[in-house]
């Protein structure tokens, strides 16, 4: 694939990919889904979900390894919650 295929892949997944509303509960659904199709596909995906500031879902599945390209530092991405949606802290 080159450069203008993965364009225009990500802007029709910009597109397509709307919500309504997104917050906790809706962060939470597709952060397991992910995790699902990762561990699934045995795919070595990272996935961290903010709105704003606020973390509200970071894992990595096994076998990946966060890059300079994710922009996203290790400590932030090796962490997995496995016990329900997070909640706003003070």
């Amino acid at each position: 694939m080159d450069v203008a295929e993965d364009i225009r892949r990500i802007a029709l997944q910009e597109e397509r990919l709307q919500f309504d509303r997104f917050g906790l509960s809706e962060a939470w659904a597709v952060g397991l889904a992910l995790k699902a199709v990762g561990e699934a596909g045995r795919l070595p995906i990272v996935v961290d979900i903010r709105l704003a500031t606020m973390k509200l879902l970071a894992f990595a599945c096994p076998g990946a390894r966060p890059t300079i390209s994710t922009g996203r530092d290790a400590s932030a991405t090796w962490c997995c919650a496995s016990t329900g949606p997070p909640t706003p802290s003070g």
